[in-house]
C-alpha cells in the first residue's frame, strides 16, 4: 500500500510539472488565435469597408479571441446605446477568465488596438492593425522562448520533487 502512494504521488508531481508547461504551449496558440481574428478583421474592416460591429461578428470563431471579438460585435449591435468602449472594455475584461493563457501583455496590445478602432479613418486603421499585429508577434516570439526555456524545466521540477518526497518518504 505504501509503495502504491508512493508512485501516486510521484506521479501527480510529475503531471503537475507537464500541466504548468502545457499552459506555455495554451498562451502560443492563443496568441496564434489573435493574431488570425486581427488579420480577419483588419481585411473586413479595412478591404471590405465593414462597419466595426459587422466586421467584429463575422471574425466570429468558437475559440480564442475570435470568440470574443464575436462577442463584442452582438453586444455592439444589442447595446446601441452603450457606448462602444465600454462594450469593448466590458467584454475584453470579461473573457479573460475565458482566455487565461494570454498575458497581461497581449491582452494590452488588443485593447489598445480595440479603443481605438471607432475614431480612425482607413488608412490610420492600416497602421494600427500593423502595429498591434507586430506587438503580437513580438510577444509570440517571447512566449516561444519562455517555453523553450520553461518548459523542460517545470516537467523535470514536478519528476523530481515526486521523486524527493518518495525518498523522503521511505
Amino acid at each position: 500500500m505504501r509503495i502504491i502512494s508512493i508512485c501516486i504521488l510521484v506521479c501527480a508531481c510529475g503531471l503537475w510539472g507537464m500541466q504548468k508547461s502545457r499552459k506555455l504551449s495554451n498562451r502560443i496558440n492563443q496568441i496564434n488565435l489573435a493574431i488570425d481574428a486581427l488579420r480577419k478583421l483588419q481585411g473586413n474592416m479595412v478591404s471590405w469597408k465593414m462597419e466595426l460591429c459587422h466586421a467584429l461578428k463575422k471574425v466570429g470563431d468558437e475559440k480564442g479571441m475570435g470568440k470574443v471579438f464575436y462577442k463584442i460585435g452582438i453586444r455592439m449591435e444589442k447595446d446601441f446605446d452603450t457606448s462602444p468602449q465600454n462594450i469593448i472594455d466590458e467584454t475584453i475584461n470579461d473573457s479573460k477568465q475565458d482566455i487565461i493563457e494570454l498575458a497581461q501583455e497581449d491582452w494590452q496590445a488588443i485593447s489598445e488596438l480595440m479603443s481605438s478602432l471607432g475614431s480612425m479613418d482607413s488608412q490610420r486603421i492600416q497602421e494600427t492593425f500593423s502595429a498591434s499585429i507586430e506587438r503580437l508577434k513580438s510577444n509570440l516570439e517571447q512566449a516561444k522562448e519562455d517555453k523553450d526555456k520553461k518548459a523542460r524545466l517545470y516537467q523535470s521540477f514536478g519528476w523530481m520533487t515526486g521523486m524527493a518526497i518518495a525518498l523522503l518518504v521511505v
